[in-house]
């Protein structure tokens, strides 16, 4: 995934960058965890519900010098990337994808656009 300033979910409309104030141990205080290259990768689980035994993966890398970052969403095993935006068998994963967005916003992890 090339890392860019902004960077979007496919078929969404919304647009994300670093916030300004987001800091290395504010990406590590989030639950990122840096690779051996100094890049900061946020893997996670997402689910419709809690007892749901469907999920996808959410998949954010942040530049080691904070320039850019990629987002993604793939399979449970994260080899094959998905667009939840798209028709409805994905439909219920939005809402809890947009909330851990909402959340990074909140945190200044994230800036919407």
């Amino acid at each position: 995934m090339a890392l860019k300033e902004k960077a979007t979910f496919p078929g969404s409309n919304n647009e994300f960058s670093l916030h300004p104030d987001c800091k290395k141990y504010t990406l590590r205080d989030y639950g990122f965890q840096q690779t051996p290259k100094g890049q900061f990768e946020y893997n996670r689980p997402v689910k419709p519900s809690f007892k749901d035994s469907r999920s996808i993966m959410l998949k954010i890398q942040v530049a080691k010098d904070l320039s850019g970052l990629s987002m993604n969403t793939t399979n449970a095993n994260g080899l094959q990337s998905v667009n939840v935006y798209k028709g409805d068998r994905l439909a219920d994963f939005i809402q809890p994808l947009e909330a851990i967005l909402t959340d990074m916003e909140e945190q200044h992890v994230l800036k919407k656009h």
